[in-house]
């Protein structure tokens, strides 16, 4: 008799950024026969904050996630079920069969409402994704029928804005399905990817005036899970972006930027030739121009789901074009740009609606060591200069005046080496450098711009040789980022009786920093931990132990 295994999903939002529940088919209790694993997944992040008009719903994962079976190993296993998760207590949960051999398992979530083999659009439920995967290899199926559904072209807006939700997914190899299971860990969730690009303009150029952005030769559709690094071909199924003037309507300017109002784009090959036009005034005078994906050296790029591209005009040194058609036509002319790709990890923030002010952490703790009879700071030469207590992250605009970084307290024994915020117009980053004398205790930093204040507590201990295990309650998360130039595994994280170097909890628990016992005559130094807790507040550890 076939078996059936109900797999728990349980869904969590990214750290720090506020995610909001949908709870939607609610499940019955689970019949005789069945079972429950749990499932826990987690998403990565764009960059923060989200709470802007013109943005998706970009951190919302839907508590009722699709969960297609594929029996096999590897790209060639073959699709046998598909599942959409139910929600009992809060927490979601999906029915399964059993399985003694292995199996790929593929995790969508904020599933469209369709999916597309490329040709036609099908419903996205059980029967449907039944009928068109039978028999379907995992390669075959997320390469040629997983799709989205195609834009229009030309598509009026940005697709998923305002406010609605990206679709996420990933895999997961299991060995099989049965009661041992599980699918992620409380330290390993299975991390789910968007499947749109991200895209703003920004101008540093005081001579011109920004008004607006859209994007020319963008993909119609994409792929609802990436297979390797060889992107979806999609020359011939290419559209632009229209509303309004064809500029303004899309993605507006909003003090020289658009990031309040991004372009949602999906994966595009180099050679696709997908490019933002901008419109703004130079001269009194309004003009189109083209801006290419390319990097530092002029060579386009592919445009990959899950990244933000950032766009920031540095020069514009003439005019660009009359028309939104003639500036798609033709090649770039007249704007110097440079392009910066990254996937900002969270960070603790205030946002005043026009710019927003981010710490790494809010709380820098600096482990130091203790005078011993073998080591002694005088001897050992060693000094705690240049240490990174927090980096703030902001995208404030560059006419603020107020930018400062202030010390107090510290008793003399710390010096504030960064003094004021960078700030560029975009996204920019600063890190705060103090210089630290041994037996320091505490210190306060301030960081203010414009309107918005972040205090940094900067706390100091000793701590011998023999290293020993301290216990940090209500913690949700915790991340060795660096082992300096100790030894991998001199330090450890422990939870209950586990230990590893990230944990990401469902519910705020007891996390233990282990340090190993150094019994060598070198100082291990710059051993870099982070952990956050259920308030959602940072913490940033610098280790150095003597011997």
């Amino acid at each position: 008799m076939k078996c059936k295994i109900l797999l728990g999903l349980i869904l969590t939002a990214a750290i720090l950024l506020v995610s909001c529940i949908r709870e939607e088919l609610y499940y019955q209790p689970e019949e005789n026969g069945r079972i429950t694993i749990p499932v826990l997944t987690v998403q990565g992040h764009y960059e923060t904050p989200v709470s802007r008009a013109g943005i998706a719903d970009e951190n919302f994962i839907g508590k009722t996630p699709w969960v297609l079976v594929f029996r096999g190993s590897g790209d060639a296993a073959v699709f046998h079920e598909a599942a959409q998760g139910h929600v009992i207590g809060n927490k979601s949960y999906v029915t399964l069969d059993s399985y003694s051999s292995a199996v790929r398992i593929l995790v969508i979530a904020n599933a469209p409402a369709s999916f597309s083999d490329g040709t036609l659009d099908y419903p996205f439920d059980k029967e449907n994704l039944s009928a068109q995967l039978q028999n379907v290899s995992f390669a075959d199926a997320v390469n040629d029928i997983l799709l989205t559904t195609s834009l229009s072209s030309p598509y009026i807006g940005v697709p998923y804005t305002p406010g609605q939700s990206l679709p996420m997914s990933n895999v997961l190899d299991l060995p099989r399905i049965d009661q041992t299971t599980t699918i992620g860990t409380v330290v390993s969730k299975l991390m789910l990817t968007r499947v749109a690009a991200k895209v703003t303009v920004a101008n540093n150029d005081a001579g011109f005036n920004l008004g607006g952005a859209t994007i020319t030769g963008a993909p119609r559709n994409g792929r609802l899970y990436q297979l390797g690094s060889s992107l979806k071909t999609n020359t011939g199924n290419q559209t632009y972006y229209a509303g309004g003037d064809g500029i303004s309507g899309v993605s507006p300017a909003t003090g020289q930027s658009t990031a309040a109002n991004p372009i949602y784009v999906y994966e595009s090959r180099a050679e696709e030739g997908t490019c933002l036009i901008v419109k703004g005034t130079y001269n009194n005078n309004t003009y189109f121009y083209k801006l290419g994906f390319n990097d530092p050296e002029s060579i386009p790029m592919d445009i990959v789901r899950n990244n933000l591209y950032e766009f920031t005009i540095n020069q514009i040194k003439g005019p660009g074009y009359s028309s939104i058609a003639d500036a798609m036509a033709n090649p770039a002319n007249n704007v110097e740009y440079t392009i910066t790709v990254t996937d900002l990890g969270s960070f603790e923030i205030a946002d005043n609606g026009n710019y927003y002010l981010g710490l790494s952490n809010s709380t820098f703790l600096q482990f130091y060591p203790a005078g011993s009879t073998l080591f002694t700071w005088a001897g050992s030469g060693l000094t705690m200069d240049n240490i990174v207590v927090a980096t703030v992250y902001t995208n404030a605009p560059t006419s603020l005046t107020t930018k400062s970084i202030t010390l107090s307290g510290g008793g003399g024994k710390v010096t504030l080496l960064t003094t004021s915020v960078n700030i560029t117009g975009a996204i920019a980053a600063t890190d705060i450098l103090v210089d630290l004398q041994p037996d320091f205790t505490i210190a306060t930093i301030t960081v203010s711009l414009g309107t918005l204040t972040r205090t940094i507590q900067v706390l100091g201990t000793s701590f011998s040789a023999t290293g020993g295990l301290t216990l940090y309650n209500n913690m949700t998360t915790a991340k060795i980022d660096s082992f300096g130039d100790g030894q991998p595994g001199w330090l450890q994280l422990k939870y209950n009786d586990s230990f590893s170097d990230h944990l990401d909890l469902s519910a705020p628990e007891t996390i233990g920093l282990f340090i190993s016992a150094n019994e060598s005559e070198q100082v291990r130094k710059n051993g870099i931990v982070y952990m956050s807790n259920q308030d959602g507040a940072r913490l940033k550890f610098n280790i150095i132990q003597g011997y």
